[in-house]
C-alpha cells in the first residue's frame, strides 16, 4: 500500500492524521489497529512529506484566492493583491521566523512569492494550525 493510499484509508476510517513536531499525530490514537500502526510506522516518512505538501497547497491556494479577491474587490493591480494576500497568508497561517516575526518577501511574483514562503517557513507551514 501507497502512503498516499494509507493516508486515504487513515482519513476515510475517521481518523485525523496531522503533523507534530518531530513526526505524526493520529487521533483518535486510541482507535488504530495493530495492522494501521504498523502501517504508519513503515510510511512514516512519505506521510510526512505528503502532510507537508497538502499545507503547502493550502496556503498557495488561500494566497491565490485572496489575490483575486483582492484585485477585484479592491481595484489593486496583480502585484499588489498578491503582495497583501501573502501578508495575510502569513499572519493566518501563523507563519513566523526563529525571532517571531512574520513577514513575507518583497516585489516579485507570485511563484517567487510561494517558493519564498516554503523556503522560509516550510516546517513551520508543516506544523501550524490554520485559524479562520
Amino acid at each position: 500500500m501507497s502512503a498516499k493510499t494509507l493516508l486515504n484509508h487513515l482519513r476515510h476510517a475517521g481518523f485525523v492524521v496531522t503533523l507534530a513536531e518531530g513526526g505524526l499525530r493520529t487521533s483518535p490514537a486510541s482507535y488504530l489497529t495493530e495492522s494501521q500502526r504498523a502501517a504508519i510506522r513503515e510510511h512514516k516518512a512519505e506521510l510526512v512529506d505528503l502532510l507537508h505538501q497538502e499545507h503547502i497547497d493550502d496556503v498557495a491556494e488561500y494566497v491565490n484566492e485572496r489575490a483575486a479577491v483582492l484585485e477585484y474587490d479592491h481595484q489593486l493591480s496583480r502585484a499588489a493583491a498578491e503582495r497583501e494576500a501573502v501578508r495575510r497568508a502569513v499572519i493566518r497561517f501563523r507563519l513566523v521566523d526563529d525571532q517571531g516575526s512574520g513577514t513575507a518577501v518583497g516585489e516579485c511574483s507570485i511563484d517567487e512569492l510561494l517558493a519564498d514562503l516554503a523556503a522560509k517557513y516550510g516546517s513551520r507551514l508543516a506544523t501550524c494550525e490554520v485559524k479562520p
